[in-house]
């Protein structure tokens, strides 16, 4: 290898016309045997002399006539560009350079219909050899669409089972377009993908395409079975989401399991999942609890428990109970190391993590969220887009902001990339949060305006980007920004009450009476911060009075004044009053005088009412707000208010 590397080193300043005439050269002084070897060698992307002995010697002297070896290995000594694949020196390549002429001689030596045989031939000899990725590829170059998705079909739940999703989009990528889209098998496969890829709206667009009559007709009596399984599971997670209809995606998720096959593992794992998550709204949490228990002693698959155990917790998290996802995504974890399941850990560790984290435990929840992050890749697009969320968010809170605004850059440049409108939703999303907690309310909406055209949907994960775009427009103020979120909490309060989510409905609840005290509204405003605190009994999630900011502290310290107290009361009083203790020595070194002129800045005071106020003039006023500004890198007065806001000064 070293010696072809040297060569082509050398040949980096020849043109190609000259390195295709010396191919050339060295080509026409082979025998013609040898010259077979050679050109059908170029076939594959990787040989070894087995293969070369098949493609090329046929009768009935076969075994006698084997001379790939030999043939290898003057190729080898002859620097014939073939480099060494592993350390037995049983697979081989040619180098690129090298490959690519040979491939264009191959073009002028055999017919089309020779190459489909050899393709074919190829790709027999790869199945024998149990290389079935390889094979998909020649079956499908020799024009043996049939067989290439045979075999991809065998290899599908196996690729599902283990998580290997990228290396299925590949094998889907060799068909063509046009197979892709006359085959149900490839149908649903693409579908399973845009799901891997969070491409939520085009997955569930796309799942109207797939015609289930056209394999119920045409593949064998299992087989069918499995493919009705398998619809049937991706029906219930649109019903689920889109649809709404919780009864027929209880129906859809049950049909698929009795359909299923045992072998199709993750497929019934997700049907699990609907299962529960339907139970849990047409009934309560613990008559879903009770089927998963159930299923937990009938799946004796660590993957299908995997999925048993993560519907659990999001069960715990819907249902708004912190103590038990904290138990139940410790059982999560330590059933994905015992099985070794990678996916079990990551998703353990995640929702362990945005417990701690809505317990305002932030240390606990990066730590685990950074575990998990480490190995994302392991878990399902929806799974890892709010596992960045949550860890971003804890960053920004544990004063690691730089960390937090790279971490959010680097998905939203992902999502760019990929043209992915679900995930371009929750990367705006998430940066229009980042800047709400750094108060530039303008800046916020203009990063989330896509909400605005969304549809609101069940709330059932960590992230929620309309709760964030109703925050923005509340906190910017004017009645048409009050009316706007008033119409999308109005549409999720039905939709969560509707699906039993107390983990959502305390947010919806705080932020309409944030709303009514906008509008002056006060015992509206009471009526539902008390809704929200009543539920807040069901678990320790203080960062949901935490999160909506400065303008939620307010309205707490106004319900202590009026009612003396609610659960968790301290703990999430003490974080807004740390902010206004570490506001100004934290993030800035105002003055004392500044302080004051910032507090009345934020009071909406002229110059001259605070020169007047103060007893100091006019200009002393302006030379101090030009200070403010600048250390504060606002550019005027009402940017200056929003920073007095976020960090307590006003209080």
């Amino acid at each position: 290898m070293e010696d072809v590397e040297k060569f082509i080193s050398k040949q980096q300043n020849i043109d190609m016309l000259g390195l295709e005439e010396m191919v050339n050269d060295i080509l026409e002084r082979q025998p013609p045997e040898t010259l077979e070897y050679i050109l059908k060698a170029s076939i594959s992307d990787q040989f070894c002399a087995e293969l070369l002995d098949h493609l090329c010697l046929t009768g009935k002297n076969r075994e006698l006539e084997k001379k790939g070896k030999a043939l290898i290995e003057r190729m080898k000594r002859s620097n014939l560009f073939i480099i060494d694949l592993d350390d037995r020196n049983n697979w081989y390549r040619y180098h690129h350079m090298f490959l690519d002429l040979l491939r264009n001689k191959v073009k002028e030596t055999y017919s089309l219909q020779e190459l489909q045989k050899i393709h074919e031939k190829t790709a027999d000899w790869l199945i024998r050899k149990e290389y079935p990725e390889d094979a998909i590829k020649h079956y499908i170059k020799a024009k043996r669409f049939g067989k290439a998705i045979l075999i991809f079909n065998l290899l599908r739940p196996i690729l599902i089972n283990h998580y290997r999703w990228q290396k299925l989009n590949q094998l889907y990528e060799f068909f063509s377009e046009e197979i892709q889209n006359q085959d149900s098998i490839l149908k649903i496969t693409k579908a399973w993908i845009l799901m891997y890829q969070f491409k939520i709206f085009e997955f569930f667009e796309f799942l109207d395409s797939i015609e289930p009559w056209n394999f119920i007709s045409s593949t064998e009596e299992i087989e069918k079975e499995d493919l009705l399984g398998e619809l049937n599971t991706l029906y219930a997670y649109r019903t689920y989401f889109v649809v709404m209809d919780y009864k027929l995606c209880l129906k859809q998720s049950r049909f698929a399991l009795n359909k299923l096959t045992p072998d199709n593992l993750y497929t019934r794992g997700l049907a699990w999942i609907f299962v529960g998550g339907a139970l849990h709204i047409t009934k309560d949490a613990n008559s879903a609890l009770e089927v998963i228990s159930n299923g937990m002693e009938k799946e004796k698959s660590s993957l299908v428990q995997s999925q048993l155990y993560l519907i659990s917790n999001y069960i715990y998290w819907i249902d708004g109970n912190l103590s038990a996802l904290l138990k139940g995504s410790e059982l999560h974890y330590q059933m994905g190391v015992k099985a070794a399941s990678n996916e079990a850990i990551v998703n353990g560790r995640f929702f362990k993590g945005i417990a701690h984290y809505m317990s305002n435990d932030l240390e606990n929840a990066k730590a685990q969220l950074e575990s998990a992050y480490s190995d994302r890749w392991f878990t399902l697009g929806v799974h890892h887009i709010n596992l960045v969320y949550a860890l971003v968010l804890t960053y920004f809170e544990t004063g690691e902001e730089e960390k937090a605004q790279e971490l959010a850059n680097d998905l939203s440049d992902y999502a760019s990339a990929t043209g992915n409108g679900s995930l371009i939703l929750f990367t705006q999303s998430l940066q229009a949060e980042l800047s709400f907690r750094l108060n530039d309310y303008p800046k916020a909406k203009d990063l989330i305006d896509l909400v605005e055209s969304t549809p609101v949907y069940p709330l059932s994960n960590f992230a929620a980007p309309h709760l964030v775009y109703v925050k923005v427009l509340i906190y910017l103020g004017e009645e048409s920004n009050m009316n706007k979120a008033a119409q999308i909490l109005d549409a999720l309060e039905a939709i969560l009450q509707k699906t039993q989510n107390k983990r959502f409905l305390p947010e919806v609840y705080g932020y309409k009476a944030m709303i009514y005290a906008e509008r002056g509204q006060d015992e509206k405003m009471f009526e539902y911060l008390n809704k929200a605190i009543e539920l807040l009994h069901h678990g320790k999630f203080i960062r949901v009075f935490i999160d909506p900011g400065p303008k939620m502290f307010d309205l707490l310290k106004r319900y202590t004044d009026r009612n003396g107290g609610f659960p968790y009361q301290d703990e999430i009083l003490s974080v807004f009053e740390s902010k206004v203790n570490s506001g100004s020595k934290v993030k800035v070194d105002l003055t004392f005088r500044e302080m004051d002129i910032l507090k009345l800045i934020h009071a909406k005071l002229t110059n001259q009412e605070i020169g007047d106020q103060l007893f100091i003039s006019e200009k002393t006023v302006k030379r101090h707000a030009g200070s403010i500004f600048k250390k504060l890198n606002c550019k005027n007065r009402r940017e200056a208010a929003a920073w007095a806001d976020e960090y307590g000064i006003v209080f």
